[in-house]
Parts: C-alpha cells; sequence; structure tokens
C-alpha cells in the first residue's frame, strides 16, 4: 500500500497564528492547546497547503490575521504554509505563499494595492499552479484525500448519494442474479426490468394508480347523476304507443292532402308561377347592381391589405434588428471592457521587475548562488515575462478585431433599418391615397331605385300578390280549420312522441349504468395488477438493498450502514445512514463515537483505495480510546493545562 507521511508543518502568519512549526517525522502526534489556540487553523492549513480549501472544504476563508474589529491587523504580510512529506521513499517540499499586492503609482511615488496573488514551490522551485497541483494529483486527487484525511467528511459533509456511490464501489453492486436466488418469486418481474430504470418504473406505476383511481372515484358520481336524470316509465308500452303515433301520422297526412287539393286551383298556381320568376329577376338585378359598385370597393380594400401587411412584416423586421443591435451594443461595451482591464495586465505584468535580493542568495544558507544561476534564474524571468506582454498583446488584437466587426455589422444593420423606414413611410403615404378613393366611391354609389327596369318588374309582382290574395280569401276559411285539426293530433303525437324518448332514454341510461359498472370492475382489476406489480418492485428494491447491505457491512468492522427507510405509506425510500452499535449517526451518537467510526471508515477507504494519507482528528478530546488507524494519525484536543498549542507525540504519551 502506498503511503504519504507527513514529515514536518510550518504555518507563518497563517489565519491567527504568527509562526509554528510541527515536526512529526512521519509519526502520530497530539496538538494540545485551550480554546482558540489555533488546533483547527492546523488543520486548515495542512489543507490549504495542499488543496487551497479549509478543512471544511471551503475556498473562500480568511487567511490574514484579523483584529476585534475584523480588520486585517497588518498588511504586506506573507502568509505562508510549508510542508515536508514523504512518499513512497521520496522526501519532497511544498509551500504556498498568499500575499498582497502592491505598486507604485506612476507619479506619485506611492504604493497601491493592487490585490492578492498566489506562489507555489515544490523543493523551494516556484512553479506554476498547474505543475503544483498536478505533483498532488499524482500522489492523490482532492476528493480521495478529503475522506482518507477527515474522519467526520464522509458521513457528515458528503450527501447519501455520493456515500452510497462509494460503498457500492468498493463492495461490488448486487446483480440480477444475485436477487434472484435470494428471491427466486422475482423472476417475471426482472423480465419485465430488462434494464428498465427501477425508479423510473415505480413512478410510472404511481402515474397510473393514481390515474386509475381518480377514474373509479368518478363512477359512483357518475352512477348517481345519471339514476337522478332518468324518468319513472312505469305503466308505458313501448309497441301500443309506437302504434298510436303511426296511426297519427296517417290521419295528419290525409287532412294536409285535402289541404292541398283546396291549394292546386289552376288559376292560383300560374300566378304563383309568375311572381316566382318575377322574384328571379329582382334579385339577378340586385345583384348586379351591388356587384358593379362593390367590384372597385373590394379591389381598392385590398390594395390597403397588402400594403398594411407589408408595412408590419417590415415592422417586424425593425425590431429584430433593433434586438440584434442592442446585443451588439452589450458585446461591445463587454470588449471594451476586456480591452481596458487587458491593458491594465499588460501595465501590470510590465512593471514586474526580476527581484535579486529574493532570487540570488539561497533560501536556506541566505549565500550569494552562483552568477550563472542567478543569470539563468533571470533569463527564465525575462523570457516567462515576454510571453505573458505577448499573450496579452496577441488577446487584445483578437478583441480588437471581433470589435471591429461588430462596428461594421452595427453600420448594415442601421442602414437597413433606415431603409425600411422610408419605405414604409412611402407605403402609408399610398394607403391614405388610396382610402381617399375609397371613400369617394362609397359616397357615389348609385341607388336601386333609379333603376327603371327593378322598378317596374317589383310593381309587376305587386300586383299579382294583390290578385292571388283575393283568390286566397275564399280559401283560407277551409283551410284554417283544417289546419287546427292537423295541430290538435299533432299535440297529441308529440306527446306520444315524449313518452317514448323517456322509455328510450331510460333504456339507454341503464346500459350506460352497466357499462360503467363493468368498467369500475376492470379498472379495480387494473388497480390491484399495478399493486401488485409494485409489491413486487419493493420487494426486489428491499431484497437488493438487503443484500447490498451485508455486502457493504461486512467491509466495515465497527460501520454499518442502512440503506434504506419504511415510509408510513409502507413504501421504501432510498437513503445512506451510517449506524454504530444500532444508533443513527445523525440522531443520538456522541462525538467520540462519531471520531471513531469515522476512522473505521478511513480504514476500509484506505485499503480499498491502496494508499494511506495523514488523519487530522480535530476535537480529539472527547475521545479517550481511538481505533487503530493504518495512517499517521493527528490529533488536536482542547486542553485547559495549555494555554498555548504544544506538541505531544503520541507515542512517548502512550510510553509516559
Amino acid at each position: 500500500m502506498k503511503k504519504l507521511e507527513l514529515l514536518e508543518l510550518t504555518l507563518t502568519n497563517f489565519i491567527g497564528i504568527e509562526h509554528f512549526n510541527v515536526v512529526a517525522d512521519a509519526g502520530d502526534l497530539d496538538i494540545l492547546g485551550g480554546n482558540a489556540s489555533g488546533k483547527t487553523t492546523i488543520s486548515d492549513g495542512y489543507t490549504w497547503l495542499l488543496f487551497g480549501k479549509d478543512s471544511k472544504n471551503n475556498t473562500k476563508f480568511e487567511i490574514k490575521g484579523l483584529d476585534e474589529d475584523g480588520n486585517v491587523k497588518q498588511h504586506g504580510l506573507e502568509h505562508t504554509v510549508e510542508g515536508v512529506f514523504r512518499f513512497e521513499g521520496e522526501v519532497f517540499t511544498l509551500k504556498r505563499v498568499y500575499k498582497e499586492n502592491w505598486n507604485k503609482k506612476q507619479g506619485t511615488g506611492k504604493s497601491v494595492f493592487t490585490g492578492h496573488s498566489t506562489k507555489y514551490y515544490i523543493d523551494d522551485v516556484p512553479k506554476k499552479k498547474k505543475e503544483y497541483e498536478d505533483k498532488i494529483d499524482s500522489i492523490i486527487s482532492d476528493k480521495t484525500f478529503k475522506v482518507l484525511t477527515n474522519p467526520v467528511y464522509f458521513n457528515e459533509v458528503m450527501g447519501w448519494k455520493e456515500r452510497r456511490d462509494i460503498l457500492i464501489d468498493i463492495s461490488g453492486d448486487v446483480t440480477d442474479e444475485d436477487i434472484l436466488r435470494e428471491n427466486s418469486g422475482l423472476g417475471e418481474l426482472l423480465d419485465k426490468l430488462a434494464g428498465k430504470d427501477v425508479e423510473d418504473m415505480q413512478k410510472v406505476i404511481h402515474e397510473k394508480k393514481k390515474k386509475i383511481n381518480d377514474e373509479i372515484e368518478k363512477i359512483p358520481v357518475r352512477i348517481d347523476e345519471i339514476h337522478l336524470s332518468m324518468d319513472d316509465v312505469s305503466g308505458l308500452n313501448k309497441r301500443k304507443l309506437e302504434a298510436d303515433a303511426e296511426l297519427l301520422d296517417k290521419r295528419i297526412e290525409g287532412v294536409r292532402e285535402e289541404i292541398q287539393e283546396l291549394k292546386s286551383g289552376a288559376e292560383m298556381n300560374r300566378k304563383r308561377k309568375e311572381v316566382s320568376e318575377l322574384e328571379l329577376q329582382l334579385t339577378e338585378l340586385k345583384n348586379q347592381h351591388e356587384q358593379q359598385d362593390m367590384k372597385e370597393i373590394y379591389k381598392l380594400k385590398a390594395g390597403i391589405q397588402e400594403k398594411e401587411s407589408n408595412i408590419s412584416l417590415w415592422k417586424s423586421d425593425i425590431r429584430n434588428y433593433e434586438i440584434q443591435l442592442k446585443s451588439m451594443e452589450s458585446r461591445m461595451k463587454r470588449l471594451d471592457g476586456e480591452i481596458e482591464q487587458l491593458r491594465v495586465d499588460w501595465k501590470d505584468e510590465n512593471a514586474v521587475e526580476f527581484d535579486h535580493e529574493k532570487n540570488c542568495s539561497c533560501p536556506t544558507c541566505k549565500q550569494d548562488l552562483p552568477k550563472e544561476q542567478v543569470e539563468e534564474t533571470e533569463r527564465r524571468f525575462n523570457i516567462n515575462k515576454a510571453e505573458k506582454l505577448e499573450e496579452i498583446v496577441k488577446a487584445g488584437n483578437s478583441k480588437k478585431s471581433e470589435k471591429e466587426l461588430i462596428e461594421e455589422e452595427t453600420e448594415k444593420l442601421e442602414i437597413k433599418i433606415a431603409d425600411l423606414e422610408k419605405e414604409i413611410q412611402k407605403q402609408e403615404k399610398k394607403i391614405i391615397a388610396i382610402q381617399v378613393d375609397l371613400k369617394g366611391v362609397e359616397t357615389n354609389r348609385s341607388d336601386l331605385e333609379e333603376n327603371g327596369t327593378y322598378v317596374a318588374k317589383r310593381k309587376q309582382k305587386e300586383e299579382l300578390e294583390d290578385e292571388m290574395l283575393s283568390l286566397m280569401d275564399s280559401e283560407n276559411e277551409e283551410v284554417a280549420k283544417k289546419n287546427e285539426i292537423i295541430y290538435d293530433l299533432e299535440a297529441d303525437k308529440n306527446e306520444i312522441a315524449s313518452k317514448l324518448n323517456k322509455l328510450a332514454y331510460f333504456d339507454k341510461a341503464k346500459k350506460r349504468i352497466e357499462d360503467l359498472e363493468a368498467e369500475e370492475s376492470k379498472l379495480a382489476g387494473e388497480y390491484e395488477a399495478l399493486e401488485k406489480e409494485l409489491f413486487q418492485i419493493e420487494t426486489y428494491i428491499r431484497t437488493k438493498i438487503n443484500l447490498l447491505e451485508s455486502k457493504i457491512n461486512n467491509r466495515f468492522k465497527y460501520a454499518k450502514f442502512k440503506l434504506f427507510e419504511e415510509q408510513i405509506n409502507a413504501g421504501i425510500k432510498e437513503t445512506c445512514e451510517v449506524l454504530y452499535k444500532g444508533v443513527p449517526y445523525s440522531r443520538g451518537l456522541n462525538n467520540a463515537s462519531r471520531i471513531n467510526v469515522g476512522l473505521d471508515v478511513i480504514n476500509t477507504l484506505t485499503e480499498h483505495y491502496g494508499i494511506s494519507v495523514p488523519i487530522f482528528v480535530d476535537n480529539g478530546e472527547s475521545v479517550t480510546d481511538l481505533i487503530e488507524t493504518k495512517s499517521q494519525l493527528i490529533k488536536l484536543s482542547v486542553d485547559k493545562k495549555h494555554e498555548k498549542l504544544n506538541i505531544v507525540s503520541a507515542d512517548a504519551e502512550k510510553t509516559a
């Protein structure tokens, strides 16, 4: 197994610690101190050195020391954490430095604060951030390190799904074959699943159940509504009613034939025919008159509509162009800001000078370095500086080219908008001219009454109608009597039809009730089948989780994991809760047990990942007996006897 060991850790001006040196020599340590003495700061410094985060996984936290009012105690300091490690026999040093940047403002001679920078060193050699991170990542990834160095990270920081994924990764997932061996009755369900997601299948079934249940609940209400709408048809005979209706139809038809005979006189028919012909002629004359005037009106209105449609389309184009202009304006502002920032970056980079005092002497013994080494360092510095300046210039030229293209596009769009607005004004003037012509045509329409042919034929029709009225007077009295007979007969027929309709609706309603009852029975069967299928799925999940829990729990000595919870509705909910002696981690487990169960998890994960790293145990005073670990252990404990931080070798403490 690979092993990362901490040999020495030094914090300088880090958070509240001015200087503190931890000499571990790859052994276990107890670091004691009173409250607020800086124990957690040591753990923060360790994780910041490696990954730029504090021990709670925060990337943003205050590194500089603050006074009681929250202000920086002293500006201009370098905040440094340096660690000496051994990995696979190789001893190497990592150093991370956080500092303020101060540059002299031209013309004033005063230094101005311009931000912060972080420097990286491997074995005292300056490195780029990527080179520094690659070195650490070649040993262990950020994600793996977190769970192997902090006993509470796995159970308190990680989400339950991420915890479960790691547990499945180390124990292996449960296959369908494993489940079938455990419960042979699930074979049919496994065939249905066939690669489908169980959770998705549950959602589908729940949705189907809800839909069916809604339908079942509606059916009794619909049956009650039908019952309330059904009339009492007892005493009604359908065959007798149909026979009576048929007899009434024959009597009504006979009376109508008698009326027709009264109205079928030859003279009356001739006059009716002449009146019909005249009505057709009058209608034709009226249509011709209207078509003549309306043809020109329709033509003018069509012209207006066409131009208004074009104007609407052009206005839509203008709106789209204006939206594009706004977008281009935003891009121009963004580019201006980026170009200005590149100018500032160029000035800042150009102002950086080679630090002879810092780079010309050995940081350990303070002796001057050989001249050729100094010259090589200065040469590399100048090359790097030139490359950075060239990159900034290239980026600035690219931004300027992009800006020029946007300016060209903007000018083109503005020309298009201006052209469209001119064309809209032209078309609006044409519409006004057409509207004037239309008003003139509508005002000067000719009157139909001025048509002599139309007036003569209308008068002829009126005379024929008067003659027909005199002929009808003699017939009307007899026809009126027979119409009264028909009215009475039809009233009797309507009453019979109403009774037949009641009978027909009753039969239809009865059939509808039978259909609804059959549908209710069918839906109940479908609901029961879905319940059975859902029960099988839950049995499948329980079986799988029980097998998975067993596989996982066999990998741990103290920690046990619960992967599902029973719900009130008898369903199950997936989770990933760690238990210690039956007590859930998140409910009632004391701090000592939480730390020990976390160490148990680290032991298993250390074995799985094949690498051990130093473990930092905060609040260690709450644990009297820590379980054995395969990793270097640094325990941070509150001890009122030690006002300031004090380091004790764990082996020496055990011997004492």
